[in-house]
């Protein structure tokens, strides 16, 4: 099959996307070119030389890709996709910001130090390559890794863990300025450091063996715990949590071997449950001497009212009750 011809293209093109079809051969990038996206090509091993002017580049399903040219030095953003016969990539240039990998690498040895966003999906290289200070999102899956070693980069704004089989262990220490955590399908990981940012905004639990949930920051707006069976107290919630997601059959407040009750209410909280119901929370929720034996509980008072006539302590034949109260 001859594949698809791809005419010259206009010299002051700056943003292309190809995709989906067997191509005989690609032309020239013009020199303007700023932005390029390649998926679902077949019938190409490579890429025609990348232009200086290349500020990202998206790979996409690139069946047939073995190697990739040159780097541009001005390159920003680079996503790679589900291109398996990729047997890795070239250096990476030194101001790249944005990097995102979904696919099995067979090794990296650096990263440049300008990089402030790295999503890697499914590293197959070893150890993983020192991460630069500079990071602020950072996400890593599908590992098979039983550790990280730390520490975090400083300035991470942003952390994703998730589908490590063998993940038994995290850093101890969070970064001071961590606003969103997500910690996702890590069934070796049975404890995470105890002490959150105090700047942490969001946090997400998910499919853990943990057997508590660290004491959460004044600060923190957004807390979901999911497929937690392990759990079956929760700390004190911040004042001024907004949404609390508790979801998943281990974790449903009927169940007697998990989560029960809450330790307070915050005024601005909503109790979500099953993804797409919404209910409201009320005094039921909390947990008492009567419902819980975990550390938090609020007091309840018990018993009948009456009119103790004769003062003696006991509710004699003719003492009146107070039906309202």
């Amino acid at each position: 099959e001859q594949g698809i011809s791809i005419p010259a293209l206009p010299p002051s093109l700056v943003d292309l996307s190809i995709g989906w079809g067997i191509y005989g051969s690609l032309p020239p990038w013009p020199e303007s070119l700023a932005t390029l996206a390649v998926g679902g090509l077949h019938g190409v091993p490579s890429l025609p030389s990348l232009p200086l002017s290349l500020s990202s580049l998206d790979l996409y399903k690139c069946y047939d890709f073995i190697e990739l040219p040159e780097l541009p030095e001005f390159l920003q953003t680079l996503e790679v996709e589900l291109c398996y016969d990729l047997a890795g990539l070239p250096p990476l240039p030194s101001g790249l910001q944005e990097l995102w990998y979904y696919g099995y690498m067979n090794g990296m040895t650096e990263l440049p130090p300008a990089l402030t966003t790295l999503y890697l999906y499914a590293w197959t290289g070893g150890m993983l390559p020192t991460l630069p200070a500079s990071l602020q999102f950072l996400s890593l899956g599908n590992f098979d890794d039983e550790g990280i070693e730390g520490p975090w980069p400083p300035g991470l704004t942003e952390l994703v863990v998730g589908n490590m089989d063998s993940l038994a262990a995290l850093p101890a220490v969070y970064p001071d300025g961590l606003t969103e955590l997500r910690l996702v399908t890590l069934p070796r990981l049975e404890a995470i450091p105890a002490q959150l940012p105090s700047a942490l905004q969001h946090l997400n639990l998910r499919d853990l063996e943990i057997g508590e949930v660290p004491v959460l920051p004044a600060g923190l707006d957004e807390l979901i715990l999911q497929g937690l069976p392990h759990v079956h107290c929760l700390p004190l919630l911040p004042s001024g949590l907004d949404l609390l997601m508790i979801d998943d059959d281990e974790l449903i407040f009927q169940s007697p071997t998990a989560v029960a009750c809450l330790p307070n209410l915050p005024s601005n909280m909503v109790y979500w449950q099953d993804h797409n119901q919404v209910y409201p929370v009320g005094p039921w929720l909390l947990c008492t001497v009567l419902n819980s034996t975990c550390e938090f509980v609020n007091p309840v008072a018990t018993g009948t009212v009456y009119w103790d006539q004769n003062a003696d302590g006991t509710r004699n034949g003719g003492e009146p009750g107070y039906p309202l109260a």
